[in-house]
C-alpha cells in the first residue's frame, strides 16, 4: 500500500488545482515522487482531478515528461497558478477519461 504521504503542515492545493482547471491555466508545482524519493519542479496542464480511495488524483499534461500523468494531491509541496493558457492534448478527451482511469 506504501507510506502515507503525510507532511507537519498540509496545505490544501485543491482550490488552486480546480481554478487552474477551469481557467485552464497551468499549475507550477513541485511535487515528490514517492517511488523514487524524488523532489521535481513541474509545470503540469491539469485536465481532472478524480477522487479514488479517500484521496485526490490529478490527472494532466506534465511538461518536463512530455505525457499525461497523474499525480496525488497530497505529494504536492507548492501548487500555484501561472498566466500561461493551455488546451487539451487530443489523448485526453472526455470519453478517453474512462478508458485512462482504468489503467490506473
Amino acid at each position: 500500500m506504501g507510506t502515507p504521504a503525510y507532511r507537519k503542515e498540509s496545505p490544501n492545493f485543491l482550490q488552486p488545482i480546480i481554478q487552474a482547471i477551469l481557467g485552464q491555466k497551468t499549475i507550477d508545482t513541485v511535487y515528490h515522487a514517492q517511488y523514487r524519493n524524488e523532489t521535481t519542479q513541474r509545470k503540469i496542464d491539469p485536465y481532472y482531478l478524480v477522487p479514488r480511495d479517500q484521496r485526490f488524483y490529478l490527472i494532466g499534461y506534465c511538461h518536463s515528461k512530455q505525457s499525461i500523468r497523474t499525480f496525488r494531491i497530497s505529494r504536492f509541496q507548492k501548487a500555484e497558478v501561472t498566466d500561461q493558457d493551455f488546451n487539451k492534448k487530443p489523448i485526453c478527451k472526455d470519453a478517453d477519461l474512462k478508458r485512462y482511469e482504468q489503467r490506473y
